[in-house]
C-alpha cells in the first residue's frame, strides 16, 4: 500500500509590490514547491521545473529562473512601460511533480502601481512633438522652391578700364 504525496506551493513574499517604473529592478517573486510539510530539493526541483506553466490576467510579462528550492519570477514590461497594466494583477501558477498524479497549483495577485499621467507619458509624447516638428522644417524646406516661378539669374560682366 502506497502513501499518499501532497505537493503544494508556497508563496515566499505575498506582499510584493512595485511601480511601474521600478518594475524590473523589483526582488523577484520567489514560490518554494512544498512535499509533505518539507521543502522540496534543488534536484527534485530541477526534474520537474519544465512543467511548470503561469498565466497573468492582465499585461504584464514574467521571467521564470530556478534559484536552487526557489522558483522566482521576474515582471517585465509587456513591450513598453506604457502598455504594461497597472493595478493588481493576478497570477496562477501550477506545477506536476515527478510522481501520477502529483499536482500543485497558487493563485495570488501582485500590486503594481500607475505613476502620475505626465511623469509616465510626458516623455514620448515630448519626442513625438519633436519629431513632428522635425518633418514639417524639412518638408517646410523641401516643399519651398528658392526662387520664385519665372526669375532667372544674369551674370553681367563688366571691364572698367582705367588710364
Amino acid at each position: 500500500m502506497g502513501f499518499l504525496i501532497i505537493l503544494s506551493l508556497e508563496l515566499e513574499n505575498p506582499d510584493w509590490e512595485s511601480t511601474i517604473d521600478q518594475l524590473e529592478n523589483e526582488d523577484a517573486i520567489r514560490i518554494t514547491p512544498i512535499i509533505n510539510g518539507e521543502e522540496i530539493s534543488e534536484e527534485e526541483l530541477t526534474e520537474v521545473y519544465d512543467s511548470i506553466q503561469w498565466k497573468v490576467d492582465k499585461n504584464v510579462n514574467f521571467r521564470m529562473e530556478q534559484d536552487g528550492n526557489s522558483i522566482l519570477l521576474f515582471p517585465e514590461y509587456h513591450h513598453f512601460m506604457w502598455f504594461t497594466s497597472t493595478g493588481e494583477i493576478g497570477l496562477h501558477l501550477e506545477m506536476e511533480g515527478k510522481y501520477p498524479n502529483e499536482f500543485a497549483e497558487i493563485d495570488f495577485q501582485v500590486m503594481i502601481h500607475d505613476l502620475p499621467f505626465w511623469k509616465k507619458w510626458g516623455p514620448p509624447l515630448l519626442i513625438i512633438l519633436l519629431v513632428l516638428l522635425a518633418l514639417i522644417y524639412i518638408i517646410e524646406v523641401i516643399k519651398n522652391p528658392r526662387f520664385k516661378k519665372g526669375s532667372y539669374i544674369s551674370v553681367d560682366k563688366r571691364m572698367i578700364q582705367s588710364g
